[in-house]
């Protein structure tokens, strides 16, 4: 599946013939995302107790929510180039706040100034976050993705064990230097999909009219995120400040790896796209191969090998020693390739869909943090039990996660494919409608001019009259043929026309989710998933 944009206008997204700083600043964005992740977490905030942790961790989640929101409502305000400054000011007042004080604030009284500092911190995170995945959705096609986010988080690895040393002497100064280099290349390489952004309507007003171009929240998607992370989150507790150096080197290198191995199988040099044919063969569904490289190492693929590896290391939690170790190794990398998976995905659904990248970015960060911190208040809840029954009530927990994780991979998801289910979202753009043909001739100053007017207009009257007589005959054909109700047809026809939600909410008098509801529809019996693919299937007739 190629990731690029299937309109030509459009320079926001990138293309399979990719230049290589693209590919670069993109690997390099996500491994400042998890690097940022490893230094906030194990070298600023190593001494500080596992509850106000997974408070801070949950609060980190939630300053997404805002974000995406403004991206929804008012993109021109978020997408703006201040929002970087803004994020800087951030930073800078968080960590005058952490050097001020927190250091000489012993007690409860340390921990509140600890959260207001980190809160601060954490708020110039977010959009740093937002602008890095984005930036990866600019490295091109879905192998590439799928190799520069599992070579970031890798390298980010191998860097640690180099940084540890500096992290543990001078924690602050080494998460800002991360921050700051993420927020700078972050923005370079968001700034084309930024600008497309402020250039259309808000998400709000296009998802109305372009249903399967943005993914709601209860989705497999977003479902997948929350679970995994929380898992991760309860593993993360269970064996924090336990990773060693070599398991930091082991880790690396099998991500590193693994982006190797993403380019060992890069399938057709052209994906089978069903979608180019789909205006030609109306009703049409997309096979379930449709958008797959032949042989192509997919999201599916890092899924499944995710889903196995931790499987895998919860087989092995409740052993102790040189077991218990292997477990701890396999759910790390498990959780990490995860985190890869997810990146990659999120950055996936941009470039399909650039209008949405920060709704997309935003929800699942939000969703991966929040997910994390309630997998860490589970693993605190389950310590005070372990004191009394030891080694009963951890062994039931894992056991049950574990359960949880089969009955979802394999029956929840069963039939879904995520190679798929990116290949239905579509652009959401402002409509482009062809205009109707003009007759200038009336635009002679002299007086033959002015009487060929009238000639041209009465002309133009009968050629208006025949295009849509033509379009209502489409319409009848196409209501006929595909059983599109009467509303349907209502609503086919000023799609068509390149009417926005607001326009049919008013006309037809009913609510913004019917609207939405019957647009699904429509689409779903032509085969067509987007109201760009309306407006052409109607021109080319």
């Amino acid at each position: 599946m190629s990731v690029k944009s299937t309109t030509a206008e459009s320079g926001a997204t990138g293309t399979a013939n990719v230049k290589l700083p693209h590919a670069a600043v993109a690997t390099a964005c996500v491994g400042l995302i998890s690097l940022s992740t490893m230094l906030r977490n194990d070298s600023l905030l190593l001494s500080i107790p596992n509850q106000p942790l997974t408070i801070s961790i949950f609060i980190s989640g939630l300053l997404f929510i805002p974000l995406a929101f403004l991206a929804q409502r008012r993109p021109r305000f978020i997408a703006h180039p201040a929002a970087s400054l803004v994020s800087v000011a951030l930073l800078a007042l968080g960590t005058a706040l952490w050097l001020s004080g927190l250091p000489q604030t012993p007690g409860d009284a340390g921990v509140a100034w600890y959260l207001t500092a980190d809160l601060l911190l954490n708020a110039a995170r977010t959009w740093a976050t937002v602008v890095g995945i984005i930036a990866l959705s600019q490295a091109g096609d879905e192998r590439l993705l799928i190799g520069c986010a599992c070579a970031g988080v890798g390298l980010s690895y191998l860097a640690m064990i180099a940084l540890r040393p500096i992290a543990l002497a001078a924690p602050l100064a080494s998460l800002v230097i991360c921050q700051l280099m993420l927020l700078a290349l972050g923005t370079l390489g968001a700034r084309s999909t930024l600008q497309e952004i402020r250039e259309q309507p808000s998400a709000h007003a296009l998802e109305v009219t372009n249903p399967f171009s943005f993914v709601p929240l209860i989705s497999h998607m977003y479902g997948c995120i929350f679970l995994f992370e929380s898992t991760f989150g309860f593993v993360t507790s269970l064996q924090r400040g336990q990773l060693l150096p070599v398991h930091y080197a082991l880790i690396g290198v099998l991500l590193v790896g693994l982006a190797g191995v993403t380019r060992l199988f890069p399938g057709d040099d052209e994906p089978r796209d069903g979608r180019a044919e789909a205006h030609e063969h109306v009703g049409t569904t997309l096979p379930a191969e449709a958008g797959k490289y032949s042989r192509a190492f997919t999201e599916d693929t890092l899924f499944a090998w995710c889903s196995l590896t931790v499987l895998a290391g919860f087989l092995f939690l409740p052993a102790g020693n040189a077991a218990g170790d292997l477990s701890f190794c396999l759910l790390t990398i498990g959780s990490q390739s995860f985190y890869a998976f997810m990146l990659s995905v999120l950055a996936c659904m941009g470039a399909r869909n650039p209008s949405g990248a920060i709704i997309f970015a935003a929800t699942g960060s939000a969703l991966s943090s929040c997910g994390s911190a309630i997998g860490a208040s589970v693993h605190g809840f389950v310590t005070p039990i372990e004191r009394i029954a030891p080694g009963e009530a951890m062994e039931l927990v894992t056991a049950t996660i574990a359960l949880v994780i089969i009955v979802y991979v394999f029956v929840a998801l069963r039939n879904f494919s995520f190679t798929r289910f990116f290949q239905e979202i579509a652009p959401a753009r402002r409509p482009r409608v062809a205009e109707h043909p003009v007759h200038a001739a009336g635009s002679d100053d002299d007086g033959a001019g002015a009487g060929a007017s009238a000639g041209a207009s009465d002309e133009g009257d009968v050629s208006d009259e025949a295009e849509a007589s033509d379009e209502v005959s489409l319409i009848t054909m196409l209501a006929r043929d595909y059983d599109l109700t009467a509303r349907e047809q209502e609503i086919a026809t000023m799609l068509a026309r390149g009417r926005n939600g607001t326009y049919i909410q008013e006309r037809l008098v009913i609510s913004r989710n019917t609207v939405k509801t019957h647009t699904r529809h429509i689409y779903a019996k032509l085969g067509i998933h987007s109201q760009q693919e309306l407006i052409d299937l109607f021109e080319g007739r």
